[in-house]
């Protein structure tokens, strides 16, 4: 209950505790983590800085008690302390501070000590993730709450908007996401002959800007993008990170977001708008583990760092506020000054709330802040157990020039009024050190680590293939594996709508299993081929009405498939796929057909039957029939046609 963290109150472990449940406290005056002169530092320090505000905040002096501790034996002799003051005419502190601890952890790696040595504090996440950025573009390897985000990875996101533009092609925001990693990082080293952001703007401009941008990524995410609604949610995934070659882009980070896509899809309604939703809400949740041993430099909050040592510890940033947050709330009694009204207010910690009748609740809370950050600055300036470096920002220009005795309104502030006070014998400069920085103990070699694993991940269709026809598809025969060409055909054309989707009909039976990728060149040329021909041509041609898959019931004799139907504003096309051996008795029921519906319907009407597997295309003439169809709704034919475009 020292710190104030969740509510705690200090009150309750050194006034009612000791007073009135009679508890005798016990205090613990041997430091058994760090060396002589970090523990000798601390103790000069905190007393120098009690002494600084007891008389304005004797509640600090109490608490502050006793805070001088004794060296453990062995520890004796050993440790070392830096505070370097930072001029702030060289730019903001921020910048200086953060250039100055990448080459203290560069210092620091030459004097024999690991990465995973090193610990940076600092006050807020924000700072932790500013520097850890600077770091990282120096090479440094990091680890903080931020860097072992999913939600913080490129590629994670990356995966999540790619997600997002199958779920909706409209959206233009995921759109812009995609390219912008596509063109920045998957293929910066690619040499475009453009600007990758012209290139970006160019597709996001485009006139079709979905077909635009599916030209660019790779043809499997085309193929994939037709047909996510056949795929599983980890399925459709997996396969998105095999198309980009994912697998070596931050491993660690891809695996884990496929663990989170799975145990969704075990546990929630395995569909991609759920999915992402659930994203959004959960994102900042989901982070990496990391082994213990990790090499490379630490940066946590202060807060999370309580009760935890390092070897080696920089505070980059020894300079935030010791006053209330104006963002901030405290209940304020107002006591009988409203009248019948309630005296407990929520009101916002302002100064110019001190003359007011809430003046005593906020002289508390600045006391009580002031506090808070004391204890803040006692623990990071205690997580050491060698070295301690500590960067503040120096006096302004004003400051230096005053004789006034510096106002303590951040923790820079009291670390220089500290560094002026005769027990650190004054302070001129904008260094101080103290101990002897030796190097660390020689360690043994680390054992060098291994290549990064690689993600496996390996489309499963070319392995295994369910064969939901293989009576149809598959008879031994006098094709290569024993694939039938004919009936493979059939499905071609059974399944075509026009010439230009070619391409998705053979998609869609590779998918299925009917096709295999070494087979799709040959049955797409021998298709195109068919397609050539005159009639055929015209049948298939982009904007037709057609009807395909009717069934004609004659009197006396079999249902009669017509493959297709073409609904012209002068005549009616049939088209009949049949089988060599079956091509007698299928043109006879054809030329029925047509002269039923040359009665019923008084236009011209064609029929062409396609002979597979040889793909011979041949007219068929209408004759008299001998028979008259029993049951066939004729007239209906050219509606239902022209609702099904």
């Amino acid at each position: 209950a020292i710190y104030r963290w969740r509510g705690g109150e200090t009150s309750l472990m050194e006034v009612m505790v000791p007073h009135d449940l009679g508890v005798t406290p016990l205090v613990l005056d041997r430091n058994f983590r760090s060396k002589e002169y970090v523990v000798d530092f601390n103790n000069r320090f905190f007393e120098q800085a009690v002494e600084l505000v007891v008389t304005e905040q004797p509640e600090i002096g109490l608490i502050y008690e006793g805070v001088a501790q004794f060296v453990r034996p062995g520890n004796e002799a050993q440790g070392f302390v830096r505070i370097e003051l930072v001029d702030l005419d060289g730019g903001p502190f921020a910048e200086q501070a953060y250039a100055r601890t990448v080459e203290l952890v560069q210092s620091l790696l030459e004097q024999g000590y690991q990465l995973r040595d090193i610990a940076i504090l600092v006050r807020a996440k924000g700072e932790g993730a500013e520097i850890a950025e600077v770091l990282a573009l120096e090479g440094i390897r990091v680890i903080s709450a931020e860097s072992i985000l999913l939600s913080k990875s490129p590629v994670v996101n990356f995966l999540v908007s790619l997600f997002k533009f199958l779920f909706d092609p409209s959206d233009g925001i995921p759109r812009a996401e995609v390219l912008h990693y596509f063109y920045h990082s998957l293929h910066r080293d690619t040499e475009l002959h453009v600007d990758p952001n012209q290139k970006i703007r160019e597709l996001l401009q485009d006139e079709h800007p979905v077909t635009a941008m599916l030209e660019v990524l790779p043809q499997e995410f085309r193929r994939l993008s037709y047909r996510t609604d056949r795929l599983s949610l980890y399925e459709l995934a997996e396969e998105t990170v095999r198309i980009f070659d994912l697998q070596m882009v931050a491993p660690a980070f891809v695996q884990h977001f496929l663990d989170v896509v799975l145990e969704f899809s075990e546990k929630k309604k395995p569909d991609l708008g759920a999915f992402l939703e659930y994203w959004e809400e959960k994102k900042d949740g989901f982070s990496l583990i990391v082994p213990d041993g990790e090499n490379a430099v630490e940066i946590m909050t202060i807060h999370k760092s309580k009760g935890l040592e390092f070897p080696v510890v920089i505070v980059p940033k020894a300079d935030w506020s010791t006053t209330p947050k104006p963002f901030s709330t405290i209940w304020a009694d107002s006591g009988e000054l409203f009248g019948d009204y309630p005296s407990a207010h929520l009101v916002k910690p302002l100064a110019g709330i001190e003359d007011s009748a809430f003046g005593e609740t906020y002289q508390d809370e600045v006391k009580k802040t002031l506090l808070d950050n004391m204890n803040l600055l006692y623990v990071a300036f205690t997580r050491a157990r060698d070295r301690l470096y500590i960067l503040a920002p120096d006096k302004t220009k004003s400051a230096k020039k005053s004789k006034v005795p510096e106002e303590i309104k951040n923790v820079g502030a009291l670390i220089r009024r500290v560094m002026e006070t005769d027990g650190f014998q004054g302070m001129d400069t904008t260094l101080y050190e103290t101990g002897f920085p030796f190097p660390p103990a020689a360690r043994p070699a680390d054992v060098p680590q291994g290549p990064v694993p690689r993600l496996i991940s390996a489309p499963w269709r070319d392995r295994i293939r369910i064969d939901r026809k293989f009576r149809k598809f598959w008879e031994t025969g006098d094709d290569e594996g024993g694939l039938q060409t004919g009936p493979l055909l059939a499905q071609v054309f059974r399944s075509l709508r026009d010439v230009d989707g070619l391409a998705l009909t053979l998609d869609r039976m590779e998918e299925s299993g009917l096709l295999t990728s070494a087979g799709r060149a040959s049955l797409e040329a021998t298709a195109m081929q068919i397609l050539a021909h005159e009639a055929l041509a015209g049948m298939f041609a982009v904007g037709n009405v057609i009807r395909q898959g009717m069934k004609f019931l004659l009197a006396q004799a079999e249902p009669l498939s017509v493959d297709r139907v073409v609904l012209h504003a002068d005549k009616t096309q049939l088209l009949a796929i049949i089988d060599g051996s079956r091509e007698k008795a299928d043109r006879k029921a054809l030329k029925s057909c047509v002269q039923f519906l040359q009665e019923q319907d008084g236009q011209v009407v064609e029929a062409w039957v396609l002979v597979l597997p040889g793909g011979k295309v041949d007219r068929v003439s209408g004759v008299t029939p001998s028979r008259r169809p029993a049951r066939f709704d004729v007239p209906r034919l050219r509606a239902t046609a022209l609702r099904s475009r």
